[in-house]
């Protein structure tokens, strides 16, 4: 399950919001000083690693400014592509935060879909 995931690291990197630190977070997260002229993203970026042959539930939220929701519906075509089974929520009026926020309105359904996944 992800839930406001950065699940493409390298879109992100390229055309993300930089409320998260922006590129240089990105950058840092995969080692690029290190592992330069190397595919920086084939071991590190969701979307890369596909398919993984397991259900998943991406959530997002309609106001989230640090990882907008098209990140995640662009994930999710992406994994239905590759023959993954891919359910994906999108909250409307839901920021970043109330997708982990267990007093959200959000988390009952959250936490539904987490179970669901468990069994």
């Amino acid at each position: 399950m992800s839930l406001s995931g950065i699940n493409d690291l390298e879109s992100y990197r390229d055309t993300g919001p930089s409320a998260c630190g922006g590129p240089p977070t990105i950058d840092a997260l995969v080692g690029a000083k290190e592992r330069a002229g190397t595919d920086l993203y084939a071991d590190t970026s969701p979307i890369r690693m596909l398919p993984f042959k397991v259900s998943q539930v991406v959530v997002s939220a309609e106001l989230d400014r640090i990882v907008p929701p098209q990140f995640a519906a662009a994930y999710a075509k992406a994994a239905v592509a590759k023959g993954d089974e891919v359910k994906e929520l999108k909250f409307a009026g839901a920021g970043h935060f109330e997708l982990i926020d267990p007093a959200s309105d959000a988390w009952p359904k959250i936490r539904t879909e987490i179970d669901a996944l468990a069994k």
